[in-house]
C-alpha cells in the first residue's frame, strides 16, 4: 500500500502477499505456521469479489473491536454508526459509494434501521454466501469461522488488518 506498487503483482506471482513474504522467507517459523494454518482466510479476504466496499468496511468495523475479540459474531445493528461513519466522513469515499441513486440516498442521512438492512443484504449475506464456509450468518449474527489459539490471535488479527485496509485503499483509488 504504502509502495505504491499494484497489489495484483504480488497475488498474480505468489498467490497472496503473504505468500510473497513467506516465499521471501519473512516470516519466523512460528509466523509460517500460522500463515499455512490460516492461508484460506487470508486468501478469502484478500481475494473476496468487491463490487462495493461494503464486505472490507464490515471486517474493518469487526477488527477495531481489538485482537482478543475481533472475530466474535456481530449483527449489524451494533456496527451502523461505524459503517455510516466511515463512509461518510471522507468526501472520496461517499463519492465512490454513492455512485448509485439507492446508495445516495441511504448515505445522505442517518437511519439507522434502513443501514442495518443494507448491511444484512449486502456485505452479510453476500459473504457468507460466497465464502466456502469461511464466514456465515447465524439468527442475524454475522462470524468468522476461525478457531484461533491464544498465541496465534494476534498474528492472524495484524495480517486480517493489513490486508484490509490494504483492499479498502485499492477500491477507494480505484473509484
Amino acid at each position: 500500500m504504502y509502495s505504491g506498487g499494484d497489489g495484483t503483482v504480488y497475488r498474480q506471482e505468489f498467490g497472496s502477499y503473504l505468500g510473497f513474504l513467506y516465499r521471501v522467507n519473512e516470516f519466523t517459523e512460528e509466523e509460517a505456521e500460522i500463515f499455512w494454518k490460516y492461508k484460506e482466510w487470508f486468501g478469502e479476504v484478500e481475494k473476496t469479489a468487491m463490487n462495493k466496499s461494503y464486505k472490507m468496511v464490515l471486517l474493518l468495523a469487526m477488527l477495531e473491536r481489538g485482537p482478543l475479540s475481533w472475530e466474535q459474531p456481530v449483527q449489524a445493528r451494533e456496527i451502523v454508526r461505524f459503517f455510516y461513519d466511515y463512509l461518510t466522513a471522507e468526501s472520496y469515499r461517499l463519492r465512490a459509494e454513492a455512485r448509485d441513486r439507492q446508495t445516495k440516498q441511504l448515505l445522505s442521512q442517518y437511519d439507522e434501521e434502513r443501514i442495518a438492512r443494507l448491511i444484512r443484504e449486502m456485505p452479510m449475506d453476500k459473504w457468507s454466501g460466497s465464502s466456502k464456509g469461511l464466514v456465515a450468518v447465524e439468527r442475524e449474527h454475522f462470524s468468522i469461522k476461525l478457531e484461533l489459539l491464544p498465541h496465534e490471535r494476534e498474528k492472524v488479527f495484524e495480517w486480517t488488518r493489513q490486508i484490509c485496509e490494504f483492499r479498502l485503499h485499492h477500491y477507494f483509488e480505484r473509484r
